[in-house]
């Protein structure tokens, strides 16, 4: 693992353990896997990479396909690294592709609710 992945992962371990809240919502690709694997809720959030690329393209103003490429690029790299498009044992994925923001907000609560 590269030495910068290496200390981003030591750092969002550090944040959760300092964290005021009993709870904290930690985002990234191998969060699940790696940095709180025994988190009592873990989630992988996702959606068609299509609709990645759309959505991420009105974030920021830019041409979706330009986007797509972009990103496709980063998944392959990542994928090398960490195997984040495959939820691990224990892991609930909420799959977005057909949601709007407030109903994945929804079903991600849904899916804690689900744990208490």
């Amino acid at each position: 693992m590269p030495e910068v992945r290496v200390q981003v992962n030591e750092l969002f371990r550090q944040i959760v353990a300092d964290a005021a809240e009993p709870a904290v919502v930690v985002e990234g690709r191998d969060i699940t896997t790696v940095v709180a694997p025994d988190a009592p809720v873990r989630i992988l959030l996702t959606a068609h990479p299509d609709v990645r690329a759309a959505r991420r393209a009105a974030e920021l103003d830019g041409d979706t396909v330009a986007v797509a490429e972009a990103m496709r690029k980063r998944d392959a790299s990542d994928s090398t690294v960490v195997d984040f498009l495959t939820a691990a044992p224990g892991v609930e994925v909420v799959d977005s592709t057909e949601l709007d923001f407030e109903q994945t907000i929804d079903a991600v609560l849904a899916v804690i609710e689900k744990k208490r």
